[in-house]
């Protein structure tokens, strides 16, 4: 299976949000271009800044169910998203990469 068949592009802009803190995590997505600050649940305190290659919503799609806390785009952003269904089909084929991406999530929990 191709993954690149599954993500789905999405061009956000500066100030939206693309997950928020305690929504039920659906999709997990990944930076192609711009960047994305991670807040921490008050919502003000920045936890990261993601750029092109990094990747966010692992943990609530591989871990809780929920988004752990709230991305917000920085500076104009494509990502590529896919859900949460197809990823995880997807990585039946591929368990040492499934098996990675729960431990990176576990670890940023």
């Amino acid at each position: 299976m191709n993954i690149s068949r599954l993500l789905k592009p999405k061009i956000s802009i500066v100030g939206e949000y693309v997950v928020r803190i305690d929504e039920v995590a659906t999709k997990m997505y990944f930076v192609n271009s711009g960047i994305v600050q991670i807040l921490a649940s008050d919502n003000v305190t920045t936890l990261a800044y993601q750029g092109s290659g990094c990747y966010f919503g692992e943990i609530g799609v591989f871990l809780t169910g929920k988004r752990s806390c709230s991305v917000k785009i920085r500076q104009s952003a494509i990502l590529f998203r896919i859900g949460k269904a197809e990823l995880l089909n997807m990585l039946e084929t591929f368990p040492m990469q499934a098996k990675f991406l729960r431990a990176v999530g576990r670890q940023r929990l």
